[in-house]
């Protein structure tokens, strides 16, 4: 028993160091406003072709980061256009 409990501790010592590793890399990562700061968003919306524009260029009206906003096709059958296409 005392081998089971001995073994549980070193699996829980192994995640607590891999975490702790984890975090003190995170402050490596740039500030948010800092150069460089990047940010990437996925927008995909089923039957929301009629908002999908006015919520990218309010992402694309944020300041202080460097955006990349992804608009996915979701290949719905529609009659509007699709995301990202002028009607």
């Amino acid at each position: 028993m005392i081998v089971f409990f001995a073994l549980v501790a070193l699996i829980w010592a192994g995640f607590v160091v891999g975490f702790l590793r984890d975090v003190r890399s995170l402050r490596s990562l740039p500030q948010a406003g800092a150069e460089g700061a990047r940010v990437s968003v996925i927008v995909a919306a089923r039957d929301e072709a009629a908002r999908v524009e006015g919520t990218v260029r309010r992402l694309l009206a944020q300041r202080g980061v460097e955006l990349e906003v992804i608009a996915v096709d979701d290949r719905e059958h529609r009659r509007d256009p699709a995301p990202g296409r002028p009607a």
